[in-house]
């Protein structure tokens, strides 16, 4: 065996062990906001605003501005231009990337001194440990992929005294992710322990050049972030002595995952630690065997352990505070180092090692292989979320938002009765969010929105009334609270969100008018305030809108006010006359119903070539509005029954029971589905028409 077959056998067997991968969808887990509802990767001309611009990083909906990987932005907007935002094409890539990687640990490890099947163990034994699942499997994690991969061509690279190919090398994987920052250290690390005919000078001459660049990369980074190198403003616990505490028992949480990797990892959290716990004391003993070993042993595994515990410093939230306190992707880099030590062990004893060494690999692919089906779809990563950490806040937002997804998707597909369930869980989960969480985020407002809006679709295409009645409703009061939450400043505020919030509260207002509801008075003032918002403050053309709620504000008060109701009328007809002149279509109805009811205004006599205009409208509006034929036909119907009863014309009003009979005819015919609520229409009104002969 050569140091060739050793790097094809290590890409080779990761692959296997890591094949399924590719069948895993996008998740809720970051993959939406960073690649599928992310417009900025679909065009490569966007790719100098990967590195400037944090706006490109994820989606409008959802921006960030504590992450910095332009590096994997271009990757998405690459691999977006050859196969389009297909899962498979993205889990295939990050396939590849530790495919690779795992070669090239496999390489750098012979250059260690190992002989050729103790570093293929070692490189094994990293690529196939269930750590890595997190990285492989987790599309977003491409970064961590792509850092591990260029980090050790830069070593590589540097052993070889390359070092100007070293520090591109280096830069690209700064920009792949910002745990590169550690390699100059490695490369440092490298120098004492495997160059001792150099001098500790010229070892740190070596190293400088590194530390340069790692400087300059965090100047830019520190720009383009706005000086803010940390994730979240105070330290993990509320202060520095609490972070120590828990990173201690974090320390502890990583070598008994290295050692003992059984049962799942998904969102498994160190909690936050504000005494010498057990947990803190089990970990700082470790770290002490640690940095133990870094002195005492042979030079590879002084050198493993001097690389592991470097590699762990960018994401022990001592220096920069993160999010979270642990992680399985924080061990990408680091666990290479820690893997010579499986290397050491096969080289000194080789006989009895070779039998442990491949039953450990075994053991260790299967258990990634049953790992990575936790991360196929957003259904299985939930349920390994719920055994591992059931009382995490972040569970109970993302099990909601799964299953609104899930209810918006069955119904798009036609597949109502498997939405229901997910409709129902959605809805409680949501309930308890809004009544358990203090500071409600805004997007939670908006997805309960979003999923209150197309139940309301749904259910009114079936014709369940009372329910969709009620849906629309729950939408009209979220978006109001998502919208009324922005213009106080609460939370992110995102000026698409802030449109989509206030058009949808004034739409749905609009919709509401014509249904029963008590509180239809206050929903037509807050639907106008909403379309005087947008055009105030973004300019955007609402007077139609808000003329088609004047009308219903009309139409309401027309018994109890008629001459205000006269003037709303005279308003929308005013309105539409500058929209007509403008060329938009569409406006017969409005126009009918101004008519219909103006000509029956209780305070003058009635208006019957008014009347007369709007049965022509409503005819008119059943030829040119897609999908309106048989309400149009029926409310020109019904306008003439309404002529033929008031002025006592009974030509007139058989005419218009004729057209009732006729559309009833043709629907039954033509076999139309129709809404019901048009049908109960059609039966009463035919029935009224034929009482009075």
């Amino acid at each position: 065996m050569n140091a060739t077959r050793v790097f094809f056998a290590a890409m080779v067997v990761t692959l296997l062990v890591h094949a399924t991968v590719v069948n895993g969808e996008f998740l809720f887990y970051d993959d939406a906001r960073f690649i599928v509802r992310n417009e900025s990767i679909e065009s490569l001309a966007n790719t100098p605003s990967f590195f400037s611009d944090l706006s490109t990083t994820a989606s409008a909906d959802a921006p960030t501005e504590d992450i910095y990987r332009p590096l994997r932005t271009f990757s998405y907007a690459v691999l977006t231009s050859i196969a389009g935002k297909s899962p498979t094409a993205f889990h295939m890539t990050s396939l590849l990337f530790h495919a690779l990687t795992a070669g090239l640990l496999s390489l750098v490890f012979l250059r260690t001194g190992l002989s050729y099947w103790p570093a293929l163990a070692g490189a094994l034994a990293w690529a196939v440990h269930p750590v890595m699942v997190e990285s492989t499997a987790w599309i977003c994690s491409l970064g961590d992929l792509m850092c591990g991969c260029f980090s050790l061509l830069s070593l590589l690279a540097y052993i070889d005294r390359r070092r100007m190919l070293a520090l591109v090398l280096l830069t690209v994987a700064l920009f792949a992710k910002e745990a590169a920052v550690v390699v100059p250290g490695i490369w440092l690390a490298w120098d004492y322990f495997f160059r001792r005919d150099e001098t500790r000078a010229g070892a740190l001459r070596g190293a400088v050049p590194g530390l340069a660049v790692v400087l300059c990369f965090l100047i830019v980074r520190g720009a383009i972030l706005g000086a803010r190198m940390n994730q979240v403003s105070e330290p993990l616990g509320g202060s520095h002595g609490n972070a120590i505490l828990t990173m201690l028992s974090g320390f502890g949480f990583y070598i008994s995952t290295i050692l003992f990797p059984f049962g799942s990892t998904v969102d498994a959290r160190v909690p936050i630690q504000t005494s010498l716990t057990g947990p803190v004391v089990l970990g700082l003993l470790a770290l002490g065997v640690t940095i133990f070993g870094v002195f005492r042993g042979p030079a590879r595994t002084r050198f493993g352990a001097a690389w592991f515990l470097m590699a762990l410093v960018p994401a022990s939230n001592v220096i920069v505070t993160l999010k979270i306190p642990t992680a399985d992707r924080f061990l990408y880099l680091p666990l290479m180092g820690a893997m010579l030590f499986v290397g050491e062990a096969c080289q000194r004893w080789p006989r009895p090692s070779l039998r442990v060494a491949l039953a450990g690999l075994v053991l260790l692919s299967a258990l990634t292989f049953q790992r990575i089906g936790d991360w196929n779809n957003d259904g299985q990563l939930l349920a390994a979320w719920r055994r591992v950490n059931p009382k995490s806040k972040e569970l109970l937002w993302a099990d909601a938002s799964y299953n609104a997804r899930r209810t918006l998707e069955l119904l798009a597909k036609d597949r109502p009765t498997e939405a229901v369930a997910h409709f129902k869980r959605a809805n409680e989960l949501y309930a308890l969010l809004l009544k358990n969480v203090r500071h409600v985020p805004i997007q939670v407002w908006m997805e309960a929105a979003e999923l209150q809006l197309g139940w309301a679709k749904f259910t009114e295409s079936i014709d369940r009334q009372e329910e969709y009645v009620r849906s629309y409703s729950a939408a009209f009061r979220f978006y109001r609270q998502a919208w009324q939450q922005q213009l106080a400043g609460q939370g992110r505020v995102i000026e698409e969100e802030v449109i989509r919030a206030a058009t949808m509260v004034g739409e749905i207002a609009t919709r509401l008018a014509d249904m029963r509801n008590p509180e239809i008075d206050r929903t037509i003032q807050e639907g106008m305030r909403a379309f005087q918002f947008l055009r105030s403050q973004f300019g955007i053309d609402t007077d139609l809108q808000m003329a088609r709620l004047v009308l219903a504000k009309a139409v309401r008060i027309r018994a109890e006010d008629p001459e205000k109701a006269r003037a709303g009328f005279d308003q929308v007809l005013k309105a539409l006359d500058h929209y007509e002149e403008q060329g938009v279509a569409g406006l017969s109805f409005l126009r009918a119903q101004c008519f219909h009811y103006r000509s029956l205004l209780r305070d003058r006599p009635f208006d019957r070539s008014q009347l007369q205009r709007a049965a022509q409208l409503y005819a008119q509006a059943a030829e040119e509005i897609p999908g309106f034929r048989y309400w149009g036909l029926f409310y020109a119907a019904r306008a003439k029954c309404i002529e033929g009863r008031v002025f006592k014309d009974t030509e007139t009003g058989r005419a218009g029971f004729k057209l009732l009979q006729q559309v009833e005819a043709e629907i039954k015919r033509k076999k139309v589905a129709i809404p019901g609520e048009l049908k109960n229409l059609i039966t009463s009104e035919l029935a009224a028409c034929g009482s009075r002969g």
